[in-house]
């Protein structure tokens, strides 16, 4: 997924859907463990962009 990387800055999120939509929540968990302050951009292919914070999706990741 990361390349070796252990931490990310930003994640992406395409989608065929018209709107954008949010990761899942076993996949924001999954994100959590790349660190916090990760930008989370949200993109589907009708063109609408959002973009929000790993913390506004999962405010409390469950941590080692």
């Amino acid at each position: 997924m990361a390349g070796g990387a252990r931490s990310l800055r930003a994640v992406l999120v395409l989608t065929g859907a018209a709107a954008p939509v949010a990761p899942c929540g076993r996949c924001r968990q999954a994100l959590a463990e790349f660190g916090s302050g990760m930008a989370v951009i949200l993109a589907s292919t009708s063109g609408r962009i959002e973009e929000t914070t790993l913390e506004a999706l999962l405010p409390r990741p469950f941590r080692r």
